[in-house]
């Protein structure tokens, strides 16, 4: 475990003190009561970015290209120390062109790219293509993640089945409605055939009606004609007939004229004539009253049948009104049942969008369910393929944890050194020039080859026997001496203090008595004018 943040020392003095006793490796620990005061302030912060963007002044718009980690990281305040710490000297640049041009201007600061290449404060850089290494680490996150991603998923499949059932539900419920309303259409487009059918029979009766009518019409036209006719000769007869008694009292007078002559033979026969004449005008004018009665008894019957007609006519005209009113409602009625039918219709067409997107919906449901299913079916396969990997790799992890333990064990009880007061960054180039550092898979240093470092420290050991025994309460004396050095510099410190302040002291004291003694003296100059004036008489001096 790397870099733990505590607040002050003692934590980590009792952390360590708890990691010894429990067996439980090692640590390294950040103390914020050592980093607060590296922090640097708003002002100093702007200065150093200032200066650092002034150095850069030939790359065309550096700022857009050139990046402070410090103010990309966002943390609390509280820990603005350690951040300094670690990204105070270090720049990300856009790509490797402008790392090189920055590198090349600016010295002591490490910079990265974008794409990972960095460059170290000591002139080396690290980049190209690195193979992800598997360590169990990783298996470990890759299968926590995949669990949470497996959980995640599963949590989606439920809401996504729970809301799949509910718009099962919903197409269930819209498909009984759709097939009532279907009913609905059914039964009136039967009524509707039935009014029809009404409307159709009526159309036909009005039809026949109009026919009656029409016959009636065109047989009282017949017998206006014949009538008229009738009348006219009516009128002829009686002109005849006027004509004939005329002629009839022309003849009676004409015989009553003969008979006074008797005597005479052409005389009785003319009588006779005129008698016979007279015989044949009676039987004419009583064959024109019985024509006439005839004609009369005709106009008597043509007005009969003509009333009879008339009320034929009105009766039919009614039940005609009556037919057209019943015609015009139905019509009401069916433009009333059509403007139901379509907009049953419209529904219908709405319920049916409805389905296809609900079919729609259902059916991206279900691929989803599936692409989920196959991906947790995928994920549980992963996971079973690497939990002998994950079994193996712990079996190793726990041997190189081991031999890790036994290494820094050895470092302590050989060298009194642990890895917590090694700092890496220190002595990198010395770290480069041995071949000794031990990079991630980004290419951060994050420790050294202790292979490496054993056959060194074999070496080394060698020559210090070469140079003969080592006298180790020097250690012991040289902390004494330092800690009696660190006690004289603070109290070194503490008398400057104490000189600074009594020297301010001193000099506000003197600027006091100086300020006085001017006063006194004015006052004194003041009051020396008026007494002399007095003491001889007015005279200045």
């Amino acid at each position: 475990m790397q870099n733990i943040i505590v607040e002050k020392e003692e934590d980590a003095k009792e952390i360590i003190k708890f990691l010894e006793e429990k067996k439980a490796g090692k640590a390294t620990f950040l103390p914020l009561s050592k980093f607060n005061n590296k922090a640097n302030d708003s002002v100093e912060y702007e200065k150093y970015k200032n200066g650092i963007i002034s150095k850069l002044i030939d790359i065309k718009d550096v700022e857009k290209y050139v990046y402070f980690p410090k103010d990309i990281v966002k943390v609390n305040e509280k820990y603005l120390g350690i951040i300094s710490v670690f990204l105070d000297k270090t720049l990300i640049v856009e790509n490797i062109d402008i790392a090189i041009s920055v590198t090349k201007k600016i010295k002591g600061i490490k910079v990265v790219t974008l794409n990972g290449e960095l460059f170290a404060s000591t002139g080396s850089i690290t980049g190209g293509y690195s193979k992800k290494v598997a360590n169990i680490l990783g298996r470990k996150e890759e299968i926590a993640k995949l669990e949470k991603e497996i959980v995640s998923l599963e949590r989606k499949a439920e809401e996504i089945s729970n809301e799949f059932e509910d718009k099962k539900a919903e197409y269930i419920l819209k498909e009984k409605e759709h097939s009532n309303i279907l009913n609905e259409i059914y039964e009136e487009k039967l009524k509707i055939a039935v009014k029809e059918k009404e409307i159709n029979s009526l159309r036909e009766k009005v039809e026949e009606i109009s026919e009656k009518i029409k016959n009636i019409n065109s047989e009282i036209e017949n017998i206006t004609k014949e009538s008229n006719e009738i009348l006219t000769n009516k009128s002829i007869i009686e002109e005849v007939k006027e004509k004939l008694v005329e002629e009839l009292e022309k003849m009676n007078d004409e015989r009553l004229k003969l008979k006074e002559n008797l005597n005479d033979e052409d005389t009785s026969s003319k009588i006779e004539e005129i008698t016979e004449d007279i015989m044949n005008v009676k039987i004419s004018v009583a064959s024109f009253e019985e024509s006439e009665n005839s004609i009369i008894e005709i106009l008597e019957r043509i007005t009969s049948e003509e009333k009879e007609l008339e009320e034929r006519k009105e009766k039919r005209n009614t039940e005609l009104l009556e037919y057209e009113k019943e015609n015009t409602n139905f019509g009401q009625r069916i433009e009333e049942n059509t403007s139901d039918i379509n907009k049953i219709e419209e529904e219908n067409v709405e319920i049916k969008e409805l389905q296809n997107e609900i079919r729609k919906e259902k059916e991206e449901k279900q691929n989803i369910i599936k692409l989920l299913n196959k991906t947790v079916e995928e994920n549980d396969k992963k996971i079973e393929t690497n939990i002998p990997v994950k079994l193996s790799k712990e079996q190793e992890m726990f041997k190189i944890e081991l031999e890790e333990e036994n290494y820094i064990e050895n470092m302590w009880n050989e060298y009194q050194i642990t890895l917590n007061n090694i700092d890496i960054a220190e002595y990198e180039e010395y770290y480069i020039e041995k071949g000794l550092q031990v990079r991630d898979i980004e290419g951060n240093i994050m420790s050294f080859d202790i292979i490496k470092a054993k056959k060194m420290v074999r070496d080394l050991k060698s020559n210090i026997k070469d140079l003969g025994e080592v006298d180790t309460s020097i250690i012991k004396e040289y902390l004494n001496t330092k800690e009696r050095y660190d006690y004289l510099l603070n109290q070194r410190e503490d008398l400057e203090s104490s000189k600074k302040s009594l020297e301010k002291i001193i000099r506000e004291i003197a600027f006091a008595m100086e300020e006085q003694f001017v006063s006194r003296m004015d006052i004194i100059n003041k009051n020396f004018k008026e007494i002399f004036v007095t003491l001889f008489g007015g005279r200045k001096c």
